[in-house]
């Protein structure tokens, strides 16, 4: 008598003329023996009668023995392989190899993805449900990390080059390239104090946006922060009249 384990396949393969046929018993009720008769030759066709008694794990592949990935020809266990037509664990090549040929995909055709997601978004965009949707997906995309993603992309941008981490957190619209340029012109100096601007400089509009001043390249400087936080709102007439009176009031006593 056989010691069958609890819940598991044991399989008796036989040979005969070259066909090969499978005893299926499951355990522990032995109650049917069923031949499976598969449509292939073994390899060399022998016609003598062998049987070889082999142990079956589903939840292992064949005989516990995982699969062979058809990409990268290496054995692997079966939770490797991703599920193909509601069957689980049915692809032939393994989550690795199918991940790394999804990325080189994307890097072939970037400007057609690209391209059809805007042309997706767009179409989106033309009933009010879609512009719903799509802004719902955004809130929850950007609650559940973009603001994580995005400090993390803007302290790695501001080391990697500071003027396109400038031209992307400020709101005067200017290009990196064009903040370079106005930082040439000033030679690293502050456009007030003359002081070296050093590591946190700030964008300063020369007639402030509350007296009629845009956003134009002309109309824009470098400062260090502390002349920036003293100027505030006012034009410079005003900031060094400012400065002469408290100057003024300083010395009354001395």
């Amino acid at each position: 008598m056989l010691d069958f384990a609890p819940d598991t396949w044991y399989t008796e393969c036989v040979e005969v003329n070259g066909m090969v046929g499978r005893f299926v018993v499951q355990t522990p009720s032995i109650q049917h023996n069923t031949l499976l008769w598969a449509k292939r030759p073994l390899s060399g066709g022998l016609a003598s009668r062998r049987s070889l008694r082999q142990r079956w794990q589903p939840d292992k592949g064949r005989f516990g023995m995982g699969k062979v990935c058809t990409v990268c020809k290496k054995r692997k266990p079966i939770e490797e392989f991703g599920p193909r037509y509601g069957k689980p664990h049915a692809r032939a090549s393994c989550r690795k190899c199918d991940n790394a040929s999804q990325r080189a995909y994307r890097r072939r055709n970037l400007e057609e993805r690209r391209r059809k997601g805007r042309e997706w978004m767009a179409e989106q965009r033309q009933s009010p449900e879609g512009r719903s949707r799509q802004r719902e997906i955004a809130r929850e995309s950007w609650r559940k990390c973009g603001r994580d993603r995005q400090r993390e992309y803007l302290t790695q941008l501001k080391q990697k080059d500071f003027f396109a981490w400038k031209a992307r957190k400020s709101y005067v619209h200017l290009s990196a390239e064009q903040l370079r340029q106005l930082w040439e012109q000033q030679q690293g100096l502050c456009g007030l104090t003359g002081r070296p601007l050093g590591e946190d400089p700030e964008l300063d509009h020369i007639v402030p946006r509350t007296r009629g001043g845009d956003n134009s390249y002309e109309n824009m400087r470098w400062l260090c922060a502390d002349a920036n936080q003293a100027k505030r709102a006012l034009l410079d007439d005003e900031l060094l009249m400012l400065c002469r009176d408290v100057i003024a009031w300083s010395e009354r006593d001395r």
